[in-house]
């Protein structure tokens, strides 16, 4: 099983987490949110589909179970749009396969910000975090069905490594 590290650097400026990371593409700005601003990643965490009822259902979740266990989000956001375009919900863990890795359990983007580059940013922002947080490895798991990211991941270096095996427990 892994466990979470909580030892990386952050600052806190207006109730904001702000983390240096490579500079963004022009006109996106991404930020890591705390958790008084869990619920601007509402939008872009819907597209994922899955058990998020409400948004106060995801920000209790996030915040009161979640980031209890190393969770952290990150969010892009364009100009004039207060609710993110694009988040990564991630953890820094350890276990025996892969030393210190970061774990992408979210990745999301809303429909109409895609193919505008708040994916790739994001992922060059975990990228560049991760190395400095002394990574050796990223990992995530995505639908089957979600070609268009795996072009994405693809292009970012990632490599299918794996396969995944789910048992769901409840009925």
């Amino acid at each position: 099983m892994a466990t979470s590290d909580s030892t990386e650097e952050t600052a806190v400026t207006n109730g904001t987490m702000e983390i240096d990371a490579e500079t963004p593409r022009q006109g996106i700005t991404i930020r890591e949110l705390g958790p008084q601003e869990t619920g601007l990643a509402f939008k872009a965490m819907i597209a994922l589909g899955r058990r998020i009822r409400t948004k106060s259902h995801m920000v209790d979740q996030i915040n009161q179970i979640q980031r209890q266990e190393g969770y952290r989000l990150v969010a892009s956001f364009e100009a004039g749009d207060t609710d993110a375009a694009s988040i990564v919900g991630f953890r820094v863990l350890h276990n025996m396969a892969w030393g210190r890795f970061m774990y992408l359990d979210d990745v999301a983007t809303r429909e109409e910000y895609r193919g505008r580059g708040h994916g790739g940013a994001l992922l060059d922002w975990c990228i560049a975090f991760a190395r400095r947080q002394g990574c050796a490895e990223i990992h995530i798991d995505s639908a089957m069905h979600r070609a268009d990211a795996h072009r994405l991941y693809v292009n970012k270096r990632f490599n299918i490594a794996s396969h995944h095996f789910g048992q769901r427990l409840e009925d």
